[in-house]
């Protein structure tokens, strides 16, 4: 998958520098037809349900479609110009590329894109984890508070878990010391949706979803989230 060009500034905020990031598109994207399949899989099958956006970058309307039963989408007649393709599942990206079609396609330009969703989930033994904040070292230099910064338990954030497959959810939020637990949560795969507690005025805001694989025999026991100020103000999941 081609990827886009990130440039990375900073804005200077207390109480950490916020990241703010800048995409830069190709001048040439992937060439496709314009009558186009896509198709999206996990685990080898297909997925349905699945948000295919294709989003133009000269300015024309977004069109968005949902993969049916076999987990595809099919787009056509599409004007000659340049996209950018997002495919997602409960806010879980599976790609996002940048396409292009021409006046004239030539011979190399594809009539179907296939992506896989869910590639890399997070194994671990227990549905219990912890969360943490991070804050400026005051005087310190701003590389210092990106690289390094402070920590502290994130309180009242809220965690969901979906299962894929048994459409079963389960919520919690993080207590005084930024942790979490579900307990007896049956082994599979869940989509984890995390949010922000009320501010002042009741609104919150999302922090990031993740895909995350419970099973006995995963070498990481417990899921650990640590807020990032790149690209704005969200959670990252660790990994051992």
């Amino acid at each position: 998958m081609r990827l886009l060009a990130i440039i990375v500034t900073a804005s200077l905020v207390f109480p950490l520098p916020i990241m703010a990031c800048t995409y830069v598109y190709l001048e040439h994207g992937l060439e496709v037809q314009p009558n186009l399949m896509v198709g999206v899989t996990f685990g080898g099958t297909a997925l349905p349900g699945a948000t295919v956006t294709l989003m133009s970058l000269e300015g024309a309307p977004s069109i968005t479609m949902t993969t049916a039963s076999d987990g595809t989408v099919r787009v056509n007649n599409l004007r000659p110009g340049q996209y950018l393709i997002d495919i997602r599942l409960h806010e879980v990206i599976a790609a996002s590329e940048q396409i292009e079609v021409r006046s004239r396609p030539s011979s190399a330009a594809k009539a179907r894109l296939d992506y896989r969703w869910g590639t890399s989930p997070t194994a671990v033994r227990r549905a219990v984890g912890t969360v943490v904040g991070t804050r400026a070292w005051l005087g310190i230099d701003i590389l210092k508070n990106i690289v390094s910064p402070m920590e502290a338990p994130m309180v009242g954030v809220r965690i969901e878990l979906t299962h894929l497959r048994a459409a079963a959810s389960f919520a919690t939020a993080t207590d005084d010391r930024g942790e979490f637990a579900f307990n007896d949560v049956p082994s599979g795969f869940y989509v984890m949706r995390t949010q922000s507690s009320p501010n002042e005025y009741g609104s919150s805001w999302q922090y990031g979803s993740f895909l995350i694989e419970v099973r006995p025999d995963a070498k990481q026991e417990i899921i650990k989230l640590r807020q990032s100020h790149m690209c704005g103000d969200h959670l990252e999941l660790l990994h051992n």
